[in-house]
């Protein structure tokens, strides 16, 4: 096994404090998009906070940052005050959607204030500028208390969406013939 690029960028060659959960898409024209959690340095005001951002290339091997935030993280109250995680499919209707993880401070069953998770969904005509849809996924009761869902990953199986995701310590598995209403399968 050997590693043709070892590296493909780093948080300082982008002006970040981390870099994570990368999601790579080959677009329609034949370029690659790869998707990062960035956190911003502190005290940076343009950026403050944990975003979604870019990278582009034409050959999956060289890769320029392209500037601004694809996601930006929401206020406060918001169930994605942090961004990150981001998962990107091609949809049925040829358009791009991004499964990515929310995250918030909530209160659980206990009464105790603590960072909930929920996968969250966007949608995009070029990949580049993106809608949020104020449509989120949260886990089930079965699987964790808190409702985690996190670290998303959507694919098309059959005509259907199907997300895998992570709730509590499980892999959970749910289907959706829109790509925003889902029904979580039980696991045999």
């Amino acid at each position: 096994f050997q590693v043709d690029v070892e590296q493909v960028t780093t948080p300082s060659k982008l002006g970040q404090a981390s870099i994570v959960g990368p999601s790579l898409i080959r677009l329609k024209d034949g370029r690659y998009r790869l998707y990062v959690q960035a956190r911003a340095e502190r005290g940076d005001k343009n950026a403050d906070g944990m975003n979604i951002i870019s990278l582009i290339s034409m050959d999956g091997a060289q890769w320029d940052f392209e500037r601004g935030v694809r996601i930006p993280h929401g206020g406060e109250s918001d169930v994605d005050s942090e961004a990150g995680e981001p998962a990107v499919y091609l949809g049925l209707d040829g358009k791009y959607y991004m499964a990515y993880t929310g995250r918030y401070m909530g209160v659980n069953p206990d009464g105790v204030t603590q960072k909930m998770h929920r996968v969250v969904f966007a949608v995009s005509d070029d990949g580049l500028t993106w809608t949020k849809l104020n449509k989120h996924y949260a886990g089930s009761a079965v699987d964790s208390r808190n409702l985690f869902a996190s670290s998303a990953d959507v694919n098309i199986v059959n005509g259907q969406y199907v997300i895998y995701y992570t709730s509590g310590r499980k892999i959970i598995r749910a289907t959706s013939q829109d790509g925003l209403t889902w029904v979580r399968q039980e696991v045999t």
